[in-house]
């Protein structure tokens, strides 16, 4: 069953303005006159849409800060009318005190809701049921950065279903987005943000936390990981070569896709066209279609064109997948080590 919130607003509105509409006439001077009626239905309206922006605002936000806020704000409240106690024995005059203490409570119930935003992870620490988790529950959120979004298979793998309800977007980094205005990688960005956004079921969630003293965005992400506990959704290589340092796991979508490419067994034959020369004598170097790089035994003869080859095993490295054959005409060979291709071969991968 679907629910329909723009039947419950439009419900809403109707309702506040009938209620006002009799009830204002009823205590202002006049009577049921038709300007009282018309204040009511118009001051009901207002007040109905008042109710609504709120509401929408809220999506932006999500329990834990609710529950953080106003844990800052009760205590806030409490300092405030402390200090209050302390100078309402000054001879002052009664407005004086009186605006003083407004003030004193405005001020320190702003700074407590402030003050406990800056220091969510300890409170987070201290009273573990904000995180609203339950102890059983192992899987993290991924945070997603700029390179995953530029990334079409985001959408893949949202729609998948894997990732409900745990992936998690910076506002820092859309409002970085927006910063680059037409560049291509922007509007991809912007564009799979909305996509992310209207995927049923997803529960894509806009993160508001900001470290405004660091400039840097991977720093932001690395710090915000840290502090949600979370890991970090990427598409780019050279972040998984820094995650030991940083202390955060990356998931890499390339690993992972590679992880579910179709195994090639040994024994098999595929069909392959010679592009370069390989790092031993004799050998050839081709690409299957997603990008698997395969050395071929006696592929040097063949420079060039497209051949049968028979394969001989296939290698599993950081990166991804290198598959060993022979050519037609080669007897068998063992192959070379894949390390000699890991980092200056598989990188040059054509896209």
């Amino acid at each position: 069953m679907t629910i329909s919130f723009k039947l419950i607003r439009l419900f809403f509105i109707a309702l506040s303005a009938l209620i006002l509409s009799f009830y204002l006439p009823a205590v202002l001077p006049g009577g049921l006159s038709a300007g009282n009626v018309y204040t009511g239905l118009i001051f009901g309206i207002g007040f109905a849409l008042a109710i609504i922006f709120g509401e929408r605002l809220l999506r932006y936000g999500n329990l834990k800060t609710f529950i953080v806020m106003s844990i800052g704000l009760f205590f806030g409240t409490l300092l405030g009318e402390g200090i209050y106690s302390l100078v309402s024995i000054l001879p002052l005059e009664k407005e004086v005190l009186g605006l003083l203490h407004i003030s004193l409570l405005l001020g320190s119930a702003y700074c407590g809701m402030m003050l406990s935003a800056w220091s969510s992870d300890e409170i987070a620490l201290s009273i573990p049921f904000i995180l609203l988790k339950t102890a059983g529950q192992k899987k993290k959120d991924l945070i997603l950065d700029l390179s995953i979004l530029t990334d079409p298979r985001i959408i893949d793998l949202a729609n998948s279903g894997l990732v409900d309800n745990h992936l998690v977007l910076p506002r820092f980094l859309v409002k970085e987005i927006q910063t680059l205005g037409d560049a291509p990688k922007a509007k991809k960005a912007l564009e799979a943000i909305k996509k992310l956004e209207n995927i049923p079921g997803l529960g894509l969630r806009i993160i508001e936390t900001d470290y405004s003293e660091i400039k840097n965005i991977s720093d932001k992400l690395v710090k915000l990981a840290r502090s949600l506990d979370a890991n970090i959704l990427s598409a780019d290589i050279n972040r998984v070569q820094q995650a030991e340092i940083q202390g955060v796991k990356i998931i890499n979508i390339n690993l992972l896709a590679n992880g579910l490419k179709p195994i090639t067994q040994s024994g098999e034959q595929i069909e392959i066209k010679v592009q370069r020369y390989g790092k031993e004598p004799r050998q050839g170097v081709g690409y299957l279609e997603d990008g698997t790089m395969v050395v071929v035994n006696g592929g040097a003869d063949f420079m060039g064109e497209t051949v049968v080859c028979n394969v001989l095993s296939v290698k599993h490295t950081g990166t991804g997948r290198l598959i060993f054959c022979n050519a037609p005409d080669e007897a068998d060979k063992s192959e070379p080590s894949p390390s000699q291709y890991f980092v200056s071969d598989y990188e040059t991968v054509p896209k």
